[in-house]
């Protein structure tokens, strides 16, 4: 083929060779044919299907050239969705990276913004500050200037009589508390008159408001009432072994009260009686900080040594006047005795009954004890009085009888 010829020439071209090719292959089919049935008549193609042949290959042609184009541009399409999805990840990730960058700056910007903001504060309230001062030593120096001037020679004592006294060197000791002395504890507490003298170390410990219970509580209520005494013996036996178990890891527990008074000062303290100093004093710090019952236990070392004049007398007789109320101490009874007769307290001292100089123990101001007290001592000072008007009346007859001279005795025996 030469160049000269078109497009549409080549394909007309290209449409006769393939129509040629096919007539050859027919043609070859029916030689074949013929050589195989020598009988058949040779096979011709007319014009008129030739022309269909040329007809059908054109058409496809013309469909393999659509469908060409139409692969060719869905292959574009697709290349530049992918181009285009790219591009537009990479646009998002630019204005992440410029979004971030932006916020960065303005966390910057704040942070210089506040410190300028601080910075002048700070020097405003310098400025602020150093004004005052300024007025101030101005109007001191203004107030100065108006005072008389103070001459150099040392003041007399009338001049220095706006002086305060100088403070006493000593002050007079306070009486100490009996009831703190006797008790461990005092109803004023701090607000007390007299002095309450901590002791330094003791074999006793104080456990402040370690029991409790509902019927030793002050409540408005009747709530208290729903406890019986069976009750209440029930609970402190469980809270007396479930204490003394833990008081023994110290040492040996000689003796252990229990207040059953509902006064403040007294409600609920346990008084815990070791055999020696050491012991108690690693007692209180095995104590100290720890907890019970859902409250602190608030340890301490306690004055009383003599549980005779700690403990009420009246109460195991049932007949104190005070009841529950009363300053001395009102304990349980502990069951089985355990650490109840076990005291090593020192043996009180015994005075003479007739010694003048000596003070008796009150345990209490109940008139009633004033009022007993009182018609005692009378009926025994009448006693005393009767029997030594009796010891006078009896030595003066003998006496009497022994002024009598012998010589006037048979005279008597006469008469």
């Amino acid at each position: 083929f030469s160049g000269l010829v078109c497009a549409d020439q080549a394909d007309l071209l290209i449409n006769a060779c393939l129509v040629m090719t096919c007539m050859i292959l027919s043609s070859s089919c029916a030689r074949g044919a013929q050589e195989s049935d020598l009988n058949a008549p040779p096979a011709k193609m007319n014009h008129r299907r030739f022309r269909a042949v040329l007809k059908k290959l054109r058409r496809k042609k013309i469909r393999q050239k659509a469908a060409q184009e139409r692969d060719r541009l869905l292959k574009v399409e697709v290349e530049e969705v992918a181009v285009s999805l790219g591009q537009e990840e990479q646009e998002q990730k630019e204005r992440e990276r410029q979004h971030v960058l932006w916020l960065e700056r303005e966390a910057e910007a704040q942070r210089e913004f506040e410190l300028r903001c601080r910075l002048e504060q700070e020097r405003a309230a310098l400025l602020a500050e150093r004004s005052n001062t300024t007025k101030a030593t101005e109007s001191l120096e203004q107030v100065l200037a108006q005072l008389p001037k103070v001459s150099s020679r040392p003041a007399t004592p009338q001049e220095e009589s706006w002086h305060n006294p100088p403070a006493p060197r000593a002050y007079a000791p306070a009486e100490p508390c009996p009831f703190y002395l006797k008790t461990g504890a005092c109803r004023f507490g701090d607000w007390c008159s007299r002095s309450h003298p901590r002791p330094a170390v003791s074999r006793t410990l104080l456990l402040r408001g370690l029991y409790s219970h509902l019927s030793l509580e002050q409540l408005h209520s009747d709530d208290s009432l729903e406890t019986d005494e069976r009750e209440l013996q029930a609970h402190f036996e469980a809270f007396f072994w479930d204490v003394l178990q833990e008081l023994r890891r110290a040492g040996t527990v000689c003796q252990v009260r229990v207040c059953r008074n509902i006064e403040p000062h007294l409600r609920g303290n346990v008084y815990v009686q070791y055999s020696s100093e050491e012991e108690a004093q690693q007692a209180l710090t095995m104590l100290n900080g720890r907890w019970y019952a859902g409250r602190p236990v608030s340890c301490e070392f306690s004055p009383v040594d003599r549980w005779k004049t700690a403990i009420c007398g009246l109460f195991f007789r049932r007949t104190c006047p005070k009841g529950r109320s009363c300053n001395f101490l009102h304990v349980f009874r502990n069951p089985t005795d355990e650490c109840w007769h076990e005291s090593r307290s020192p043996p009180p001292q015994r005075r003479h009954p007739q010694s003048s100089g000596t003070k008796k123990r009150r345990r209490s101001r109940s008139p009633h004890r004033s009022h007993k007290r009182s018609r005692t001592t009378r009926s025994r000072s009448r006693s005393k009085t009767r029997k030594k008007r009796h010891h006078n009346k009896s030595r003066s007859r003998s006496r009497s009888r022994s002024k009598i001279t012998p010589a006037h005795s048979p005279q008597s025996k006469h008469r």
